[in-house]
Parts: C-alpha cells; structure tokens; sequence
C-alpha cells in the first residue's frame, strides 16, 4: 500500500484529502507545514499532497525543498485557485490537482502521476545500468569528447563529460547547466 503524505494548514480540507485517499487504498497520514520534514522521515511517504497556499509558506517553495532533499518523492501540488503544472516546473511539481475533487478524479490524477513519474525514474534507472561496470582502465584509451569519461572521485562512478540528466537523483539538465561541476539539484560531484 503506497503511504501518501498530505500537508495542509485547513483541518477540514486535510480529513476530506484523508477520507478520499484512504477510501481509494493509500495509507494517509495528516501534518502542517511546520512538520512536514519531520513526517516524511517517519512516515517515510511515497507521494506528498501539499496545499498551495498556507498560513506561513507556500506549497510550491516547500515541494522545491522536499525534492532538493528526497527526488524520489511524488510531489502533488493542491489548489483551489486555477493553477498550471507548466507554472510549477521550476519548484520541481510533478502534478497539480484541483480542489474541490471527487473521489474517482482523485484517483485518476494520481494513476496517471505515478505512472509518468515511475516510467521518468525506470529511464534514468536504465541509461544508470549503463554506468555500471566501467572502470578507470577501460576509459582511458578513449579520448574522444562526446563519449569520453571522467571518474567521480569520491563515488567511484565513471560519467561522460556532457550529459543531460544527473546519474545520481535523476534530475533533467537543461542545455546551460550541461556543464555543471556538481549537480544543481542533489549536490553530487558530476566531474
């Protein structure tokens, strides 16, 4: 049973969230924004529900802080308000689900995030596969730029001088920080 965590500072919008979810099959769990780094070490969650608007923070700044710290986190973005995921992009949202929301709606938006959340990771999972196994004497015949590869030094990982993803968390490069020492996203030694 996958665990969600939903963050809101509204009672009565966090125990509606927990009604539906729980009646769809996940395993809930309620906290506010103060708590919530607390919480997902605890209650280790799978996906993460957060109001956009509260008291002292909003949801997108606090999904931007959960990803820098667990990538691996299904982050929802809720309002209320008519709001984009394109809007959201920077702040690392994977959807955003309008409030009010019925049961099988609900349901649907979470299928289909976990799905396109999942099918990202297994990309990033199999191009990492190809990484492993390369040893420094294996590279160091090869000096051509495109393919060659450089050795992270404190994980012993061997990575290509440009690439567009980070092997470690799996976080999408854009062209400008291709060449980036350490990852902008997790903070690993790229190079």
């Amino acid at each position: 049973m996958k665990r969600v965590l939903v963050v809101n500072d509204c009672r009565f919008e966090s125990m509606i969230m927990k009604d539906f979810l729980s009646d769809i099959g996940y395993n809930v769990q309620v906290t506010n924004e103060y708590d919530t780094f607390i919480q997902i070490k605890v209650f280790q969650p799978d996906i993460i529900i957060v109001n956009l608007i509260m008291k002292d923070n909003r949801g997108d700044r606090l999904i931007n802080n959960i990803k820098n710290n667990y990538p691996g986190i299904l982050c929802l973005l809720s309002s209320c308000d008519s709001i984009k995921l394109q809007d959201f992009i920077q702040s690392k949202v994977d959807e955003v689900i309008h409030t009010p929301v019925t049961r099988s709606k609900l349901s649907e938006i979470l299928d289909e995030a976990l799905d396109k959340f999942y099918s990202r990771h297994d990309e990033y999972k199999n191009i990492e596969k190809d990484f492993k196994g390369l040893t420094r004497e294996n590279l160091k015949e090869n000096k051509n730029e495109k393919t060659a590869l450089v050795l992270n030094e404190e994980t012993n990982v061997k990575l290509p001088n440009k690439f567009l993803f980070c092997p470690y968390c799996g976080g999408k490069f854009t062209e400008e920080v291709a060449n980036f020492l350490f990852c902008p996203f997790c903070g690993q030694k790229l190079k």
